[in-house]
């Protein structure tokens, strides 16, 4: 990816600037590129979007999707008008890879780190730092997902998987609600700490999506009362994580920017401010009603109609009386502290 990005900021030199922003967790490089005519004005000086990738290691997707709109702007300027017009009088940033070190993990080693940050962390709160991560038993390469009949009544009382009805093989599983399903499911591993769990303390463990200042919780077990909302993959204080600080001093730095889309791949929907909150208890109505009509529009070019405040269901059981806000959440950083619209858009 950023054998791409360097060989293009050479053949473009009049609408590239490659630098290095941050460098992560691992000291591992993070590239942006700034793409405008320089020819027309400093980028600085025109209104800008920024598009950010890769920040959760297994949703590689999101890297890709940046990479491939790079490509698609180089290769029509002078050719479309619009690309042309666009890049002529407009600034637009783009950073394909924000976790280099998770995404290093997650295709490189047999590790299950779907979402996280490379960073230590004792997800199950026993003082053990990633001591029971999933592993690939029978050597491989492939760690798979084993599903369990529930029979003990602790079993039972924790089961959330059923045999989805519509697949004819009967191999695909349907998430429910806890006890009202008929399996678990448990990734393949050991129990490497003896806690009775399997896999439950695996490398990394923080979310950056979750570690931004607006409206952030500590992470799971840091409510020492216990009434408060907490946030698991928080980190350990907002922007605590320099993949995330960095994203957000660059920007302050940038107020010309209007328009953020950091890409994830999860679940079919365009997620955007507010994440703990209706709209219309928190945001301006003129505001409300630019993300409303541009979440039609979306719907004219894909089949992700969903453009969601915060998840108004549950999100693994469908269940509509159990919303699950989301705390530390970028797109309200972006609309609350910065001013921008800015959706994370779930491909």
């Amino acid at each position: 990816m950023y054998h791409w990005y360097q060989k293009w900021a050479t053949q473009f030199p009049d609408l590239i600037d490659l630098y290095v922003v941050a460098e992560s967790f691992e000291g591992r490089p993070i590239l942006q590129m700034t793409l405008t005519n320089k020819k027309t004005g400093k980028d600085t000086d025109k209104p800008a979007a920024y598009f950010e990738g890769g920040r959760h290691s297994g949703e590689i997707t999101a890297s890709e999707s940046i990479l491939w709109m790079t490509q698609h702007l180089l290769e029509n300027y002078g050719k479309d008008p619009q690309i042309t017009k666009l890049i002529d009088t407009k600034a637009i940033y783009l950073r394909p890879q924000n976790n280099p070190d998770g995404s290093n993990l997650y295709l490189y080693t047999r590790s299950k780190a779907i979402e996280v940050l490379f960073a230590r962390m004792h997800t199950d709160r026993d003082g053990l730092l990633d001591e029971d991560p999933s592993e690939d038993l029978d050597g491989d390469g492939i760690i798979y997902q084993m599903r369990k009949k529930a029979v003990t009544p602790e079993e039972k009382e924790k089961a959330n998987f059923i045999i989805d009805p519509a697949h004819p093989a009967g191999k695909l599983m349907k998430r429910v609600l806890a006890g009202k399903g008929d399996y678990l499911i448990y990734s393949e591993g050991i129990d490497n700490d003896g806690d009775g769990a399997y896999n439950e303390d695996g490398i990394g463990g923080l979310d950056l999506h979750r570690n931004y200042p607006e409206n952030w919780r500590p992470d799971t077990g840091g409510d020492l009362t216990g009434r408060g909302y907490t946030q698991f993959g928080a980190g350990e204080y907002p922007l605590s994580e320099v993949e995330s600080k960095s994203t957000v001093l660059w920007m302050l730095s940038h107020p010309n920017i209007s328009v953020v889309n950091s890409m994830d791949t999860r679940v079919p929907m365009h997620l955007r401010p507010p994440s703990t909150s209706k709209s219309e208890e928190r945001m301006y109505p003129s505001d409300l009603a630019i993300y409303r009509e541009m979440e039609c529009a979306r719907t004219f070019f894909h089949c992700l109609s969903l453009g969601s405040t915060r998840y108004k269901i549950n999100t693994m059981t469908g269940d509509p009386l159990k919303p699950t806000p989301l705390f530390g959440h970028g797109p309200d950083f972006g609309y609350f502290y910065y001013g921008s619209i800015w959706y994370g858009d779930e491909l």
